[in-house]
């Protein structure tokens, strides 16, 4: 898989799955449509969790120590760019897109680097990481798939290897729940679509 050559070695990983009754292109597709922001907005268990995750950033601002950031409108994998926070890292069409983000997340308030693929790979600033996610989709019998969401991340030192890991203890189960979030989002509009559409 792409992702085992962005980022084949790591310190913690999640990988979560789902079968889906559709085809394999008409999935793919779906997976790179679905506006993550949208699922977070639709599931008031994710948009509880990403609610208790910003806090750190809202009280900072309250302080007047951060600027507020716009609101994010929508965010597809489809549409993530070759360089900023989260960019798209890799993809072999209607199988596997690779994406990540590298920074600060596990204390205080989350900083991500702006990267492209390139200093994405050699990025080491100290007290950081880098966040590698795939979505994939396999082949599972007849007219069904197997969509699975894996999350890897690399600390660039033994400082941060270890917030990292404390951070991933904790988070672990939470972080499970938005993967298979979104998961739910790809199955729900990939099995609502009528018979053949998209194939």
């Amino acid at each position: 898989m792409l992702i085992d050559e962005v980022l084949p070695t790591f310190d913690v990983t999640r990988v979560d799955t789902v079968v889906v009754a559709a085809s394999a292109d008409a999935v793919y597709r779906i997976a790179l449509d679905l506006d993550l922001v949208e699922v977070v907005r639709e599931d008031p268990v994710l948009g509880a969790l990403f609610a208790v995750r910003g806090v750190p950033d809202r009280i900072m601002r309250l302080l007047g120590r951060r600027d507020e950031p716009p609101p994010q409108e929508s965010l597809r994998l489809g549409e993530l760019a070759d360089e900023g926070e989260w960019i798209r890292l890799g993809e072999d069409p209607c199988r596997e897109i690779v994406f990540g983000a590298a920074g600060r997340f596990w204390k205080g308030p989350i900083e991500w680097q702006r990267t492209t693929p390139q200093s994405f790979a050699s990025f080491d600033a100290p007290a950081s990481a880098r966040i590698v996610a795939n979505l994939v989709v396999h082949p599972y019998g007849r007219d069904r798939v197997l969509v699975t969401y894996e999350a890897r991340t690399a600390a660039t030192d033994d400082d941060a290897r270890r917030g990292v890991r404390r951070y991933w203890r904790v988070l672990s189960p939470f972080i499970g729940m938005v993967l298979r979030g979104v998961l739910r989002g790809i199955k729900r509009r990939a099995e609502a679509r009528p018979a053949g559409e998209g194939t």
